[in-house]
């Protein structure tokens, strides 16, 4: 009997030491409940889908939601802007301060010209990165934005065409996508969609239309406490992931203790 017992003990250490590369990497695999992979270009479809699975995993926006707390009402907070605040006597134009030091996952760097850069791309159709499918997302969320221009390096003066104290609300639905980027694959988006760049956690690794999204982790992002805990993420589409038993199904809405950055999210267990 002992003898049958050291045997299952060496072979169990056996199977272990075997099985140990195969863990050496964590990847999490959750499906979406959308028919598509949803728009990667910057400006996600999809509704808060899009979102939360490309908006938030591989971009940024100007101000962030602060979803650290699943038993509080979740409010903004600094994103890629550090600080923003009205123009004293004209409440119609804001001053946004941008966080120095980022970059895009080219390596190119975020500052107030991809700023501009990006909203030409929604809000001015004479620009060449003029997108219709981004614009289309982006515009009915600022709907107030009536203009912007770069100050300086890390400084962006919007205006407003009326007084609208929830702008900065309004902007953390605006995400900022890579020029460099966009230059590199032709300026065309369509090829742009399949190899995005942006700011956020994730990189994306590939992308494959009407059946997968894969990220990993982006080592560098500069908030370090919503780097990722895992190495990689795929997301297959609703219609492949439900013929698959060996995927969980996000089925739940985006709330602040399932959106990434929470702490119950799986971006940051």
């Amino acid at each position: 009997m002992l003898k049958r017992l050291r045997v299952i003990v060496v072979g169990l250490g056996v199977l272990a030491a075997l099985a140990a590369p195969a863990f050496s990497q964590s990847t999490l695999r959750i499906g979406m409940t959308a028919a598509d992979i949803p728009l990667t270009t910057g400006q996600p479809d999809n509704g808060l889908e899009g979102f939360r699975f490309v908006g938030y995993t591989i971009y940024d926006a100007l101000v962030l939601w602060d979803l650290s707390k699943a038993d509080t009402l979740a409010d903004i907070r600094p994103g890629l802007a550090t600080g923003w605040a009205p123009v004293e006597g004209d409440s119609k134009t804001w001053i946004f301060k941008l966080r120095q030091g980022v970059k895009f996952h080219d390596g190119s760097d975020f500052d107030a010209d991809a700023v501009v850069w990006n909203l030409d791309k929604l809000l001015n159709d004479k620009s060449p990165q003029f997108d219709p499918k981004q614009a289309a997302q982006a515009r009915p969320r600022i709907p107030t934005l009536s203009g912007y221009k770069a100050i300086d390096k890390y400084t962006v003066e919007f205006t407003t065409r009326i007084v609208n104290a929830l702008f900065p609300y309004e902007m953390s639905s605006v995400f900022f996508s890579s020029p460099k980027r966009w230059e590199e694959v032709g300026k065309d988006w369509s090829k742009f969609a399949l190899q995005p760049s942006g700011t956020g956690p994730f990189k994306v690794d590939r992308v494959v239309p009407r059946e997968r999204l894969e990220l990993s982790r982006n080592t560098d992002y500069w908030e370090k406490a919503r780097v990722p805990k895992v190495d990689k993420a795929i997301s297959p589409a609703w219609s492949r992931a439900r013929r698959s038993p060996t995927f969980a199904c996000a089925r739940r809405p985006i709330s602040p203790s399932t959106a990434p950055g929470s702490r119950n999210s799986w971006v940051t267990r």
